[in-house]
């Protein structure tokens, strides 16, 4: 597929528009997630590498997941035409966390 360089905006700033307006959204959305994420994929291979030492299946558990009030940040936005059979505009940008 070809791709043709498009435009670059740079969208961290308080007047970010619309990206601003979605991490805004976003933001508190971020915290549930990676509670799920740690919860549900990260807290099971500890507990089995645990029980594996023989130091208990149960012995590890997250309690308390409080990733900050800082609101991600999208900076260097960019956007590419692909030229496909399917006409697709590619989106890349750096996510910025700082919590």
């Amino acid at each position: 597929a070809k791709v043709s360089q498009g435009s670059q905006t740079d969208v961290s700033g308080a007047d970010s528009g619309w990206v601003g307006d979605v991490m805004q959204q976003l933001s508190p959305r971020v915290s549930e997630m990676c509670t799920r994420v740690l919860n549900s994929r990260v807290e099971p291979l500890v507990q089995g590498a645990l029980a594996a030492l023989n130091l208990g299946r149960k012995a590890f558990k997250f309690t308390r997941i409080n990733l900050g009030h800082v609101q991600p940040k999208i900076t260097n936005l960019r956007t590419h035409h692909a030229i496909t059979a399917m006409q697709r505009i590619v989106v890349d940008f750096d996510f910025i966390y700082d919590g």
